[in-house]
């Protein structure tokens, strides 16, 4: 648990999806299994996510943007804090 003790839920998240997904691809190219087109779909759906948050949280934006949130400082750190914890 050392990766969410230091780099958070998010990041750990992300990096065994990484994981997963990478399984996957090497078990159909080395093993010969095949991916319906649904599951295809599916991986490129996860895929897709993962590579948006990625980008998002390069560009130091949140995913949620909260209305009516804008003047206050504590409820935007409570939401950031939110944000970072819940973040999918």
């Amino acid at each position: 648990f050392y990766t969410i003790k230091n780099f958070g839920a998010v990041v750990f998240t992300l990096i065994m999806t990484t994981r997963v997904l990478l399984s996957i691809a090497l078990s159909c190219v080395m093993y010969g299994h095949k991916v319906s087109a649904t599951g295809f779909f599916g991986l490129m759906l996860v895929m897709a996510a993962v590579l948006y948050r990625i980008h998002k949280k390069a560009q130091g934006q949140q995913l949620i943007k909260w209305q009516g949130m804008d003047d206050n400082d504590k409820a935007h750190e409570l939401v950031q804090e939110w944000h970072e914890h819940v973040d999918m």
